[in-house]
């Protein structure tokens, strides 16, 4: 002999009963609403509104399998396969709350004719929450394979697209260098100054490229940190000693002090020493100074790029670490940029476990740190 169900279990029987007597304007009501009877909207992933009127109909159906015969595998399977219909208009989990919300609010006044309808209200709570929760887990679920997705291609494309875009680029750079060098004959101070500004605007194309591929290696996850213990005064001299010919031609002194040991990746420290430096010399004043500086402090290694430059406003240094994000005096001032530079000195530290941060104020310089568990 089968033994008696538990009360909740009842309760979702009683639920069903009420639902299957008035399933006729539920039906009506659920049609009602924007999420089914709106099919020509752009978010919508149905085409008219009799395939609208199936689904929900079909959805009546689960719902009363799962309370009447607590058989939901319909209702799971249903999930799985139309889905779109339960979030056309719904844009954020609470959105979808709310109008599971709203279908339980249809149910109420009939529930509170029943006798005894507090068990019944507790069910149809219960029931919704657990399906609107089920129905967001699937589609988060299904959100983030798409972004896996995406960001896969998005890597590849930057990659072929570094690739086909680099060989040409290196190619009016060769060129270029051979024209300044009178390769070709000796140019005329026009055609000089002509061939300088073709160079640069190649040297710019290419660093952006290499910008836009250590975003994506580094956002793509696929790569481990290598640490080894570093000897802090090389690891920063050797990072520092490429942009030291930038520096001289704009009348900038760079300082190094660094002193003490650090187990960090050399390469990936070195990238986000060299963009916080360029960083510094795009902004600094003929006749500045430049401070690059690491020592050990406690068990951490802390990394300082101090500069004396116009310095950075109060309400712009939360952003200045976000991805494509540029100061106002950046973008006035015409200084070539990509808004990843800093960004990617984010990622740097954070793949580390350490963080980075800015000190500044206008007119007194700024000082970017990067603190990195040592």
């Amino acid at each position: 002999m089968s033994s008696t169900p538990a009360k909740p279990e009842i309760a979702r029987a009683r639920l069903g009963a009420v639902v299957e007597r008035n399933r006729s304007a539920i039906l009506d009501r659920l049609l009602s609403l924007d999420w089914a009877a709106d099919p020509g909207s752009p978010h919508s992933m149905v085409s008219g509104a009799e395939q609208v009127r199936a689904r929900v109909e079909l959805f009546l159906d689960c719902l009363l399998a799962g309370l009447l015969d607590a058989d939901w595998s319909g209702f799971e399977q249903f999930i799985e396969t139309n889905a779109e219909l339960l979030r056309t208009g719904v844009f954020t989990a609470d959105d979808l709350n709310r109008r599971s919300l709203l279908l339980a609010s249809f149910l109420i006044p009939p529930i509170l004719e029943e006798e005894d309808p507090a068990p019944m209200l507790e069910a149809l709570i219960a029931t919704v929450q657990s399906l609107s929760s089920e129905t967001v887990a699937r589609y988060n679920r299904t959100l983030l394979e798409e972004s896996h997705r995406l960001d896969e291609l998005k890597t590849m494309f930057l990659r072929l697209t570094s690739h086909e875009f680099r060989a040409p680029l290196t190619v009016v750079r060769g060129y270029a260098s051979m024209l300044r060098d009178g390769a070709f004959g000796q140019l005329g101070d026009r055609a000089s100054t002509a061939v300088g500004a073709m160079d640069t605007a190649a040297a710019n194309a290419l660093a952006m490229l290499d910008r836009l591929v250590e975003v994506a290696r580094l956002e793509s996850g696929s790569e481990a940190l290598h640490r080894e213990r570093q000897d802090l005064d090389e690891l920063v001299s050797s990072a520092v000693a490429p942009l030291r010919e930038e520096a001289d031609a704009r009348g900038v002194l760079l300082q190094v002090e660094a002193a003490g040991e650090a187990r960090v990746d050399a390469e990936e420290i070195a990238i986000a020493i060299r963009n916080l430096l360029g960083n510094a010399l795009k902004y600094a004043a003929s006749g500045g100074v430049v401070t690059v500086s690491a020592r050990r402090r406690d068990d951490c290694a802390e990394i300082e790029v101090a500069d004396r430059g116009p310095g950075i406003p109060a309400e712009e240094q939360d952003r200045l670490f976000d991805r494509y994000y540029r100061t106002r005096q950046g973008m006035d001032s015409g200084a070539v940029g990509s808004g990843l530079g800093l960004y990617i000195v984010r990622q740097i530290a954070e793949l580390h476990g350490g963080r980075a941060t800015v000190a500044s104020s206008p007119g007194h310089g700024a000082t970017f740190r990067l603190r990195l568990p040592a």
